[in-house]
């Protein structure tokens, strides 16, 4: 697994590669269970879409983008810390389309 600044992780995330920042960033492949603090209706269509999930971003421990091999990537218009807010925004930055809504 790669291990990179929080500014630079949006451009790994964008490239679906497994990575882990100095900080409570991470990306790794696939899908796994925990939903953490994803509200919902993201957190059901996140755990229902797990078979089509190649790729999870995490901030601490809920994820809050992911890659989906039909949809693309979703990347949920949900508010957090000011933490995970900044993660949100070096991943939005990275990736050139993604959806809001499930």
């Amino acid at each position: 697994m790669a291990t990179t600044t929080t500014r630079d992780s949006g451009r790994v995330i964008a490239q679906r590669t497994p990575v882990k920042t100095h900080g409570s960033l991470a990306g790794v492949t696939g899908a796994p269970a925990n939903t953490g603090d994803l509200p919902e209706p993201y957190a059901s269509a996140y755990t229902n879409r797990r078979a089509y999930i190649t790729y999870t971003a995490y901030s601490y421990v809920t994820p809050i983008a992911w890659h989906d091999s039909e949809r693309g990537w979703i990347v949920p218009s949900v508010r957090y810390s000011v933490t995970t807010s900044k993660h949100q925004g070096h991943i939005r930055r990275a990736l050139e389309s993604y959806t809001e809504t499930v």
